[in-house]
C-alpha cells in the first residue's frame, strides 16, 4: 500500500472517501490559498465532519 501511496494516490487501492481527502491535503500543501468552501462541501459530501476537516491540516 505504501508504495502504491507513493508512486500515485490517484491510482491506488484507497476508498473514495480516502481519495476526497489526499485529494484536499495536496491541494493544501501545494497552495492553501486556492482551498475554498467548495473543497470543504466536497469532503463534508464525503462523510468528513467540521473535525475530521481540522484534522487533516
Amino acid at each position: 500500500m505504501v508504495s502504491a501511496l507513493r508512486a500515485d494516490y490517484a491510482s491506488a487501492p484507497i476508498t473514495p472517501q480516502e481519495r476526497v481527502m489526499l485529494d484536499y491535503v495536496v491541494k493544501l500543501t501545494k497552495d492553501a490559498t486556492k482551498c475554498s468552501v467548495d473543497d470543504h462541501e466536497s469532503l463534508r459530501a464525503a462523510g468528513f465532519d467540521d473535525r475530521g476537516i481540522l484534522q487533516s491540516r
